[in-house]
């Protein structure tokens, strides 16, 4: 058979793309899919694990404030962010790492700060939880808008590992206090800040400079998703604190009934 120039190379698909240019072009894709899914993956097996220890050593109403703190901090999350982590995957000017997470610091110091005055116990901690997860959260953006994923899985893999190592540390050593089962999750916040610090002394930028009415009209949406997904969560451990503080009431007038 002879071919005529008007002809496709028998190695091309019907609409003139070869097998090897199609699968440069779905790469990047493919890519960004397999990276989404291992880290949830692991993410997952993170939580169970941790969820089982935790329910293991502590009591309900023990585990209900562990509970509390953390799905706060989920909460607090977007609060971090300003829609920054969404804006990144749209950004074509590629603006650094450095830049886009330089106020995560100032406002998680702020709202620990008004978390204080307002709760006055361990709940102040879950801004420097969400921390770490808004600092991920724009880290995985920039990955997906660079297709350059290996920075994020490292950085995604030490912090659930760092969670995996401290929850089994309390485990063996059978701690039994709940406030020291919120360090795992704490901890990985220092590094954070100590990294942010250093960038803004080697590289002085205004703090808030990236921030614009762009990024914000992002927070809405986020926000609402947070409040279906995650406000159930907020009233269970609440709640089940709620219930064993009323059974140990019962259980106490119960008996000194008896002792009467």
């Amino acid at each position: 058979m002879r071919l005529t120039p008007d002809s496709p190379t028998p190695a091309a698909s019907p609409h003139g793309m070869t097998t090897k240019s199609v699968l440069t072009k779905w790469r990047p894709a493919v890519r960004a899919v397999g990276t989404n899914t291992f880290a949830a993956g692991l993410a997952a097996l993170v939580a169970l694990v941790s969820n089982v220890l935790i329910s293991r050593q502590l009591g309900p109403s023990a585990r209900g404030e562990v509970a509390f703190v953390l799905q706060l901090a989920y909460v607090v999350t977007p609060f971090l962010l300003l829609g920054i982590d969404q804006q990144t995957l749209r950004d074509e000017s590629r603006r650094e790492m450095t830049r886009l997470t330089r106020h995560l610091v100032p406002i998680s110091f702020l709202l620990t700060v008004v978390f204080l005055l307002v709760f006055r116990n361990w709940n102040a901690l879950a801004p420097s939880i969400a921390l770490t997860g808004a600092w991920l959260a724009i880290r995985r953006s920039e990955s997906l808008r660079d297709h350059s994923f290996t920075r994020y899985i490292k950085a995604y893999i030490a912090y659930q590992a760092a969670i995996a190592v401290c929850v089994t540390v309390l485990f063996v050593k059978g701690n039994d206090i709940w406030q020291w089962w919120l360090l795992p999750y704490s901890l990985p916040s220092l590094f954070i800040i100590v990294v942010e610090i250093k960038n803004c002394r080697t590289r002085p930028l205004h703090l808030f400079s990236h921030l614009n009415r762009g990024s914000f009209r992002f927070l809405p949406a986020t926000i609402a998703t947070i409040v279906v997904l995650r406000a159930d969560r907020l009233l269970m451990p609440t709640l089940s604190s709620i219930s064993d503080r009323k059974s140990t009431r019962l259980n106490s007038s119960h008996a000194n009934i008896s002792y009467a």
